[in-house]
């Protein structure tokens, strides 16, 4: 039996929905008998719980497992990055030191090429004209959460109640 189908048939128990459980000739409730039902019901249900909780921490388990490997992937091909620019740095020095500007053959073309770009060695020395200012506004959600659980209305936010299952 699914989980979703234990509550289901806990849930019509609990709400009186009990037709079965009735003596149609004498109208007494066989209470041990529904007592029962509902003592395994809430066994099969603390089975499948277990069962489905043991799963979702073997699932997570794996993801760390994964996320791991993936860092390790994402360190090598970082490393692969520095080599490939340090690579491109040599080969153009190598190629302004020969005053070459290009090197075409079979297998690539290489061109040097020069750039400029603006440093800041000193943002407080600049002209404020040259100085941009970005201003972020976002909630304060901390201050929030702390005037709405001391009873005061804030309007455009509420309390959600967020339910978790916390595995170990």
């Amino acid at each position: 039996m699914h989980i979703y189908e234990i509550d289901s048939r806990l849930r019509k128990l609990m709400d009186g929905e009990i037709e079965e459980y009735v003596n149609m000739e004498t109208g007494e409730v066989d209470r041990e008998r529904l007592n029962e039902e509902i003592k395994n019901l809430h066994m099969a249900a603390e089975e499948r719980e277990e069962s489905l909780a043991c799963l979702a921490a073997e699932k997570r388990a794996a993801a760390e497992v994964l996320k791991e490997k993936a860092k390790g992937i994402l360190d090598r091909a970082k490393r692969a990055e520095r080599d490939a620019e340090w690579l491109r740095a040599l080969v153009a020095s190598s190629m302004m030191i020969r005053g070459v500007k290009k090197l075409e053959t079979a297998q690539i073309v290489a061109t040097v090429t020069t750039t400029k770009s603006v440093e800041i060695e000193d943002m407080r020395a600049l002209p404020g004209s040259f100085i941009r200012v970005k201003t972020v506004e976002e909630p304060d959600k901390v201050a929030i959460g702390n005037a709405i659980k001391a009873g005061q209305a804030v309007p455009g936010a509420y309390l959600k109640e967020n339910i978790g299952l916390r595995l170990k």
